[in-house]
């Protein structure tokens, strides 16, 4: 609570002390703006899951079974590099799927220590419900935004993530001092899989399921 508060009166001074003719400065505030849009985004989807009898499911499991929906099945492994998260937040993730029934584990035949993750036809069957959702998603969040603003909010998004990361990477290696604090875990997934619904149209099959969960 401390980190958001500080962030939020840092956010504050920005806009503080930015000069008001000067229209054209690069704004402050995207960063708050970006998390509360992820937190709409985040209702949105909770609300539609449940309304498709998915309520027993978080916004953070989309982007596993966004990858399962894609090869059937991969080892834990593989998921948590893909998805980009701490492999014992994935094993967690993964244990909620297979307790509603969507996905089962096995040990590798050719590797004990390894683990596989496979869908179940029930988790085959969330496919379409995950595409309906995205759909629905899609034309709500796009609703009065051209295409070309919204190809020109992607692309300074990306740069954004871009900027940011390497500026993690080097304070993690010494070179810059990092003053970040960590953020919460389940937080963080929730909001990251929130973003990761709002996909051009042209990765349809994909943001269906990251309309994720």
């Amino acid at each position: 609570m401390e980190s958001i508060v500080a962030f939020e009166r840092a956010r504050q001074d920005c806009a503080a002390t930015t000069p008001p003719a000067a229209e054209d400065a690069f704004p402050c505030d995207l960063v708050s703006v970006l998390a509360r849009t992820r937190t709409q985004a985040n209702h949105f989807l909770v609300r539609e899951m449940a309304a498709a009898g998915m309520g027993n499911l978080a916004t953070s499991h989309g982007d596993i079974l966004s990858e399962l929906f894609e090869e059937d099945a991969l080892l834990m492994s593989q998921l948590a590099h893909r998805v980009g998260r701490d492999p014992s937040t994935v094993t967690a993730l993964v244990k909620r799927l297979v307790a509603a029934g969507y996905v089962t584990t096995a040990r590798n035949t050719h590797d004990r220590r390894a683990v596989m993750v496979s869908l179940t036809p029930a988790g085959h069957n969330l496919r379409s419900r995950f595409a309906a959702i995205s759909k629905r998603l899609l034309a709500v969040q796009s609703e009065g935004i051209s295409s070309h603003d919204a190809q020109v909010a992607r692309r300074v998004l990306l740069r954004m993530q871009e900027n940011l990361g390497r500026a993690n990477a080097c304070g993690e290696h010494g070179d810059v001092p990092s003053q970040a604090a960590e953020p919460d875990a389940s937080r963080s997934a929730d909001a990251a899989a929130s973003l990761a619904a709002i996909e051009p149209p042209n990765q349809s099959a994909r943001s269906a399921a990251t309309a994720h969960m």
